[in-house]
């Protein structure tokens, strides 16, 4: 392509100015590409934080059930040493009654023998 101002000469500023078309038409390329690059990992990393979000949900779930349980758990164990305790005390209370009669016994024998009763 000629130049306006001298047309015996070639234009540079014509090549210069394709040179830069192909660079911007580069440019334009990378962006775009760069742009779906981009649209793609924002993509993934909101699907990770879903995941996260619903994960956690499910381990909150599962930690509620697992205190609710304990808790049952705790119940069932406290009524069951309520028990325990209750049953040892039996035989003492047992014990303890036989050897107030003997005594009795044993007391209002003595009384007798000595004539006060």
């Amino acid at each position: 392509m000629q130049c306006i101002r001298d047309p015996a000469q070639e234009c540079l500023g014509l090549a210069e100015a394709k040179i830069l078309e192909q660079r911007l038409d580069q440019l334009a390329a990378q962006q775009a590409k760069e742009q779906e690059d981009n649209r793609q990992a924002h993509k993934e990393f909101y699907r990770r934080l879903e995941y996260g979000e619903r994960s956690m949900a499910v381990t909150q779930a599962q930690l509620a059930q697992i205190l609710a349980d304990t808790g049952e758990i705790k119940d069932t164990v406290n009524k069951q040493s309520e028990e325990i305790a209750s049953i040892l005390q039996k035989p003492a209370k047992h014990w303890e009654a036989i050897v107030a009669a003997l005594i009795a016994g044993a007391v209002g024998f003595l009384l007798k023998s000595a004539g006060i009763f």
